[in-house]
């Protein structure tokens, strides 16, 4: 199964995924319980997902709002701005599973690209309005 955490600067979603990408399970909460601002965001965030973090979850996707590159988090509003945290390494050593993390504008690109409107056209355009 596959674990999709979507950080944005109103809400935190936590999506569980079956092999054929089902919807398992969805859980929301408000980023303000996370309190952002400061580097422990990070921390209270890995906190969160390690305890709704399944055996059978094979992968975790973060996408988290901000500046990353190659996993590590350079910039981001929620953490205070500008830091270079691994989170790609810090969340797969703390779950014990392979993550994938990226700004949370590209898995939206992608998804669309495989399972909405994109599915039949090469080139598109994706413009996130946010909440």
């Amino acid at each position: 199964m596959y674990l999709g955490v979507d950080v944005g600067g109103t809400k935190v979603k936590l999506a569980r995924f079956g092999a054929a990408y089902d919807l398992l399970d969805l859980k929301i909460c408000p980023t303000a319980d996370f309190q952002p601002g400061n580097a422990e965001f990070v921390n209270r965030l890995l906190d969160y997902v390690r305890a709704n973090k399944q055996q059978n979850d094979s992968v975790v996707g973060l996408a988290m709002k901000g500046l990353s590159h190659h996993g590590v988090l350079r910039y981001g509003s929620l953490v205070g701005g500008a830091v270079n945290c691994d989170l790609r390494q810090l969340f797969s050593d703390a779950l014990g599973c392979k993550v994938l993390v990226n700004n949370d504008r590209r898995p939206l690109a992608l998804a669309e690209k495989k399972f909405g409107c994109a599915r039949e056209t090469d080139y598109f355009t994706v413009v996130n309005l946010g909440t």
